[in-house]
């Protein structure tokens, strides 16, 4: 279970920054319990975006989230877009790609679902592949692309993923001065970027620095997403996490044992009550 850093006396404290409780759910400072993310009835579904760097768990995060959506019967586009390592066609079907890798036909993919999605409301991930110039460049032709999504009734969804090195928010400072800055926007902090057997108090540069703090005021969500025990036999496996965790048998014939069935189970349980307080954004 993730646990929120101790307060450190001799670092000045960031305000109203939220963690996770020993229970999963966000925090904030004060102690009182923070509520959950407000649906607006103005929005029909979600267009949700996975952001930041490469090797930081955007598409780990997305093959997690689509199994529990999927799990919940929700139906999902899923929009594998990253031009170098298209990851979630191993693991989903009827993903859609664009036509090609050229920027033209990336952008013209977002264009048709976007279109697609205000006609037709449904769920809706994109996965662009590592530092992706695409949503920037669409950002800027718009002004402000939220409120093109809003405007259709779509809930543009920014997901940052970070880990302990403040470069890490470079990404977010661009897309939040650049003009994609939605209402929903979380901070994911990935604890498999950590040390192992280290402290999540590593993640304090990151959640103290001017941008992170910034994020926050306005309104976005920190999450924690915790260390996978079982993640390189589940990828080498090519199976989805709730199928590991009741021992279906992978691609490559191989199966999880009761060992791993519990560490596996035991993750998604805090990885759900850890979005506890985003996912009336995610769905």
């Amino acid at each position: 279970m993730s646990k929120p850093p101790p307060t450190n006396p001799g670092m000045p404290q960031p305000g109203p920054l939220t963690a996770p409780s020993s229970e999963g759910a966000l925090v904030p400072a004060n102690g009182h319990k923070a509520p959950a993310a407000n649906a607006d009835a103005a929005f029909t579904c979600s267009l949700i975006f996975p952001l930041g760097r490469g090797v930081h768990g955007k598409t780990f995060w997305a093959r997690w989230l689509l199994d529990q959506l999927l799990n919940d019967g929700h139906d999902i586009t899923v929009v594998d877009a990253d031009r170098t390592n298209a990851t979630l066609t191993n693991y989903f079907t009827d993903v859609v790609t664009p036509a090609s890798a050229e920027d033209a036909d990336v952008e013209d993919r977002l264009r048709s679902v976007t279109e697609t999605m205000m006609e037709k409301p449904r769920i809706t991930l994109v996965d662009f592949g590592a530092n992706d110039l695409t949503l920037k460049r669409v950002t800027r032709k718009f002004g402000d692309f939220n409120a093109y999504l809003a405007g259709g009734g779509v809930r543009g969804v920014a997901v940052h993923f970070l880990g302990p090195d403040r470069d890490d928010l470079a990404y977010l400072r661009d897309m939040e001065e650049g003009g994609f800055a939605p209402p929903a926007t979380i901070l994911v902090l990935n604890e498999a970027l950590l040390p192992p057997g280290t402290s999540t108090t590593l993640f304090e540069p990151v959640m103290r620095d001017d941008i992170f703090t910034a994020a926050m005021k306005r309104g976005a969500r920190p999450v924690y997403m915790p260390r996978l025990e079982t993640a390189r036999e589940i990828n080498r496996m090519q199976v989805g996490f709730i199928a590991a965790g009741t021992g279906k048998t992978g691609k490559d014939g191989t199966r999880f044992g009761p060992w791993n069935r519990s560490i596996t189970n035991a993750w998604r349980k805090t990885m759900l009550a850890n979005h506890e307080p985003v996912m009336e954004w995610l769905r």
